[in-house]
């Protein structure tokens, strides 16, 4: 029996002392009772029981418990607290990034009222951004630009390998070596103009020489416009009517019939017998001029 109670005693010893050291490795103070603070979110961020719960940057509790609310459709967050911590009604419970690698925990923001939260109290929810969601948030426009760019890129890669395809480097080719060939026309008609430059300069001179004359003559037919516009000023609407009236008259005596004129222009007999006369008077005077001294006697006294 001696045996069986001492192996008892050092079971319930050993049991004992490995909850007092557990608790105390989990960082657990059991001999200092803790108090619950309960708090709702939309979102726990990744937050976890037994997380860490941090006042002014010390340790000062855990996360307990997360558990989901299928009736409001939020989470429950209860904290424990060591109770040597005096916490104002107005504080806040703050989910934060604990890490740079983005893990969570808890803040406890004081508050500034001068009442005192009671043990199972409800604490106002709130979040901070970590760096990684801070990052994430400036990042996401930076990605869709480089997106952007990127999409950009590929069209004139695209555009640029078509234009490097062996029909346009052929094409290129062929435009180079004209262009080449252009080139050297051109040297070579600097050349010829180099040797020609006294020529050019007399050519040159014979262009102003010419421009001159020409301004002189401009000069002059704008003299000759003017004195034209003045002789048409000159001429009165009366003396305009006059020459008409009379070059109507004209014609129609030229148009009369029974005129002279008119007689010769339309009558056929008065002009055929003025062609026979004139037939007669050539047919005259070339016997004359075959035979003078038949037609015309010299005599001398």
């Amino acid at each position: 029996m001696k045996k069986e109670l001492k192996l008892g005693i050092f079971v319930v010893t050993v049991l004992v002392v490995s909850f007092f050291v557990i608790n105390y490795l989990r960082g657990e103070d059991i001999f200092n009772k803790e108090m619950e603070f309960t708090s709702r979110y939309e979102n726990v961020e990744g937050l976890v029981s037994s997380a860490p719960v941090f006042i002014k940057g010390y340790k000062a509790g855990k996360v307990t418990d997360v558990t989901y609310d299928t009736e409001n459709g939020n989470f429950q967050v209860i904290c424990s607290v060591s109770k040597d911590f005096r916490i104002p009604e107005d504080s806040k419970m703050t989910i934060y990034a604990v890490d740079i690698m983005g893990g969570k925990g808890v803040r406890i923001d004081l508050g500034t009222s001068d009442r005192f939260a009671e043990d199972g109290a409800y604490l106002e929810p709130s979040y901070e951004a970590g760096l990684l969601d801070g990052l994430a948030v400036s990042i996401g426009p930076l990605l869709s630009k480089v997106s952007a760019t990127l999409d950009s890129l590929n069209v004139t890669v695209s555009g640029v390998n078509a234009i490097l395809s062996d029909e346009n480097q052929a094409r290129i080719g062929n435009t180079l070596a004209h262009l080449e060939k252009t080139m050297q026309n051109v040297n070579n008609i600097s050349d010829i103009l180099d040797g020609k430059s006294d020529e050019l300069n007399d050519f040159i001179s014979n262009l102003s020489a010419l421009s001159d004359k020409l301004g002189s003559i401009a000069a002059k037919a704008d003299t000759t416009m003017t004195g034209v516009s003045s002789i048409v000023s000159s001429v009165s609407e009366s003396d305009i009517r006059g020459v008409v009236s009379s070059f109507k008259e004209l014609l129609e005596n030229i148009n009369d019939p029974d005129g002279t004129i008119g007689k010769l222009l339309v009558d056929k007999s008065v002009y055929d017998s003025v062609d026979s006369l004139l037939s007669d008077v050539d047919s005259l005077v070339k016997k004359i001029e075959e035979n003078p001294k038949k037609y015309i006697k010299i005599s001398i006294f």
